[in-house]
C-alpha cells in the first residue's frame, strides 16, 4: 500500500496522507475533505476505502484534516471557516501538484465536505470534478407530497390509531407546513446554487451527485433534484444517484461498499486519463 504522510501549510500545521497509485495512474487526483468534524479516516473509515478504491483504478488521493481537526493543528487566523478551508483546500492541491505532478482534482465529500467543494470550485479552475454526497437540496411541491405519502404508508405499515389522526390533522391544516429544524448547515440560496451549478456546467466540471435516506428531511426522491433546477439543462457532466435506504453515514459496510463502488465506476467512466 503505498501511502504517505505529508505536513504542509504555515507551519507545517497540516497533516494528510496521500495514496499513490502503483501504475497507470490517472491524471486527475482526489482531494478527500472532512465531513464535520470527523476526522479524514472519514465516517466508519468510509475515505480511507474510497482512497484506497481509487488507487486501485489508477488515482492518486489525498485525504487531509481541516486546521483544529483530527491530527491538524488550528491556526491563528481570524478568518472564517470557508476562507480557511477554501485556502487548506488549495494549499492541498499545490502540495499534490508538486509532489506527484497532479494538475486537476476532484474534491469533496460527505456533507460539509460537499458544501466546501462546491465553494473552492468557482475559485480554482484546477477543480474539473466535484464529489459531492448529501449536498445542499431544496424542497418542491412534490418533495411535500412524497413526504405526507410516506407518513401514510408508515402509519398504515405501523397500524398506529394516534398516529393515523396526526396526520390527517396536518393533512387538513396544510400539506406543505414547514416544521422547525435543528441544523447546523447553512445553504446557499437556490438562486445562488443554480448559478454555480450553471457555471461549472459551462466550465465543463463533472458532478457526482448522491443523496442518501439521511438526507430525507430536505430531499427524498429522485426527480426533486431537476425540479429545483427547472432552468438549468442537465446533460452528460452530471451523475445522480438517490440512494434512499442508505443512512446518512453510511453505517452499514455494504452500503459504504455501494457508495464507493459507484464513485469507482463514475471516476472510471468521466475521468479517466482526462
Amino acid at each position: 500500500m503505498n501511502e504517505f504522510v505529508h505536513q504542509f501549510g504555515e507551519q507545517q500545521r497540516l497533516i494528510g496522507i496521500a495514496t499513490k497509485p502503483e501504475k497507470n495512474s490517472q491524471q486527475t487526483g482526489f482531494i478527500i475533505l472532512n465531513s464535520g468534524l470527523l476526522s479524514k479516516a472519514g465516517a466508519f473509515r468510509f475515505s480511507v476505502e474510497l482512497a484506497r478504491n481509487l488507487q486501485q483504478n489508477g488515482f492518486y488521493s489525498f485525504r487531509f484534516d481541516f486546521g483544529g481537526i483530527g491530527d491538524s493543528e488550528t491556526g491563528l487566523s481570524s478568518e472564517t471557516f470557508i476562507e480557511r478551508s477554501n485556502a487548506e483546500i488549495l494549499l492541498a492541491m499545490d502540495l499534490m501538484q508538486k509532489e506527484y505532478g497532479i494538475k486537476k482534482f476532484v474534491v469533496g465529500g460527505l456533507c460539509s465536505a460537499a458544501d466546501c467543494a462546491l465553494q473552492v470550485a468557482s475559485i480554482d479552475r484546477r477543480v474539473k470534478g466535484l464529489l459531492l454526497i448529501d449536498p445542499p437540496a431544496y424542497k418542491t411541491p412534490k418533495y411535500h407530497l412524497y413526504h405526507q405519502v410516506n407518513r401514510v404508508l408508515r402509519t398504515i405499515y405501523a397500524f398506529d390509531l394516534k398516529r393515523w389522526l396526526n396526520v390527517f390533522g396536518k393533512l387538513r391544516k396544510n400539506t406543505a407546513s414547514k416544521r422547525a429544524t435543528l441544523n447546523f448547515r447553512i445553504f446557499p440560496s437556490q438562486q445562488d446554487m443554480t448559478l454555480k451549478l450553471q457555471h461549472y456546467l459551462e466550465e465543463d466540471i463533472h458532478m457526482f451527485f448522491a443523496y442518501t435516506g439521511g438526507s430525507s428531511s430536505y430531499f427524498n426522491h429522485r426527480e426533486q433534484f431537476f425540479d429545483m433546477f427547472p432552468n438549468i439543462k442537465f446533460g452528460k457532466n452530471i451523475t445522480l444517484y438517490h440512494l434512499a435506504k442508505s443512512d446518512h453515514l453510511s453505517i452499514l459496510k455494504r452500503d459504504r461498499d455501494k457508495l464507493v463502488n459507484l464513485i469507482c465506476k463514475w471516476s472510471a467512466k468521466k475521468l479517466a486519463s482526462n
